[in-house]
């Protein structure tokens, strides 16, 4: 074999050696996009969308809330497939055609374990200072913040 014949030998090797590796770094390419994918979708179908399938409302309600001490009527709806746990929610009220918070920015908690697609309703007191009347504002969930239970949990 002339040496002309074995560098060319050589390089048909190489050729070969790195096609192969950059198969091999394709496939591992491939392996980890469908990992991250999986991992995002896997997130997005067990705590995003849950979460945008629950509704939170506020309104003030005579007829349901009675008491004056607790004016304020939200209701939660579970519209998810998982077991609601907790929730955490901001009010905000204002004045017609204004954009100031009155609240005094309190968060409010419950922890009634919500079945999916079931809904309850409260009645809680207003966030505000005294001498501002709650039923002239207008009410609005801020943000709110939900806990489901872990699978598997009863």
């Amino acid at each position: 074999m002339t040496p002309e014949e074995r560098a060319e030998a050589v390089m048909l090797v190489i050729r070969g050696v790195l096609k192969l590796v950059a198969k091999i770094a394709l496939v591992c390419f491939l392996l980890v996009a469908v990992v991250v994918v999986a991992l995002f979708a896997f997130r997005y179908v067990t705590e995003e969308y849950p979460e945008s399938q629950v509704d939170v409302l506020v309104s003030i309600d005579n007829e349901a809330c009675k008491d004056k001490r607790w004016p304020i009527r939200v209701f939660v709806g579970n519209g998810s497939y998982r077991t609601l746990e907790s929730i955490t929610f901001y009010l905000k009220a204002t004045k017609p055609r204004h954009s100031k918070n009155l609240t005094n920015s309190h968060s409010y908690e419950s922890d009634r374990i919500l079945p999916p697609k079931e809904g309850y309703a409260s009645c809680w007191a207003a966030p505000l200072d005294s001498g501002i009347d709650p039923f002239k504002l207008k009410w609005e969930i801020n943000r709110y913040y939900v806990s489901f239970m872990e699978f598997g949990s009863n």
